[in-house]
């Protein structure tokens, strides 16, 4: 899961590209000899570099004759080198959260999508998963736990994994948000096996809306709460996994993630 990404300032310009590779990367390829180089253009379409050559010796990718004045360059199994074929990648808000969808040309061997995301465009975390459907398809994820207090920039990335557990980034795309509260979310006890008790820093004297959901986006359990920060949840009939507790009110919109044992 490495790559390189390069970006020129600048005009178009033929250059050779040459990546060194560790042996722990080349995962379950039979031989070192099947690696290759692919490459991603500017509009998000990957292919396998035609002048692509490999060193076994010194561990070493080239490829002669690339063109784009940006471009992803990464290797791969040249025997079977595109599992996906993302055509396109984009993340929007909407009333309540975010909306995140792309498009395959093609998908050969391929098991999920993982959609990821970060406050800080450096640390992403997986917030759901869709199975692939082995054809060109759209496809669409709706972020609902997503908490545009913390930051006013949301970042969102896909990882496509096919089944011998190979995965590929595809580009970073940003949602911008208005503006960061000072209100802090805490839950208690992480993990949770029967009750889970969600706290705020400040008194709230509204009327609280607590939403559950699941790694999938779907929603699992919601109640009402009235002129209260700390409130309690049963979450004794959920499965063991990871989700996402939501607080809205007229005043606050905050997201935090939880572990059910």
């Amino acid at each position: 899961n490495w790559y390189v990404d390069i970006a020129m300032t600048i005009g178009y310009y033929d250059y050779t590209a040459r990546v060194n590779y560790k042996d722990a990367w080349i995962g379950t390829m039979n031989s070192k000899s099947e690696i290759a180089v692919i490459t991603q253009d500017p509009y998000d379409v990957w292919s396998l570099a035609t002048n692509s050559t490999v060193d076994t010796i010194n561990n070493m990718l080239s490829a002669q004759y690339l063109f784009y004045n940006e471009m992803v360059i990464t290797g791969t199994d040249a025997l079977n080198p595109l599992p996906v074929k993302l055509t396109n990648f984009t993340a929007a808000r909407i009333t309540d959260g975010v909306a995140v969808r792309w498009n395959t040309a093609s998908e050969i061997n391929a098991s999920h999508f993982t959609i990821e995301r970060s406050y800080d465009n450096k640390n992403f975390e997986a917030i759901g998963k869709v199975k692939a459907n082995n054809t060109a398809s759209n496809y669409q994820f709706m972020d609902k736990t997503v908490d545009g207090t913390v930051t006013s920039v949301v970042y969102y990335r896909l990882v496509s994994v096919d089944y011998n557990g190979a995965s590929a980034n595809s580009k970073v795309v940003s949602v911008a948000f208005d503006k960061v509260s000072t209100v802090e979310l805490t839950v208690y006890p992480n993990p949770a096996t029967s009750q889970l008790n969600v706290l705020f820093n400040a008194p709230l004297n509204e009327v609280l809306n607590v939403t559950v959901y699941g790694l999938d986006g779907k929603k699992v359990k919601e109640q009402m709460f009235t002129n209260t920060n700390d409130v309690n949840v049963n979450v004794s009939d959920l499965s063991k996994g990871l989700y996402f507790v939501k607080v809205q009110s007229t005043t606050i919109n905050k997201v935090i993630r939880f572990m059910k044992d």
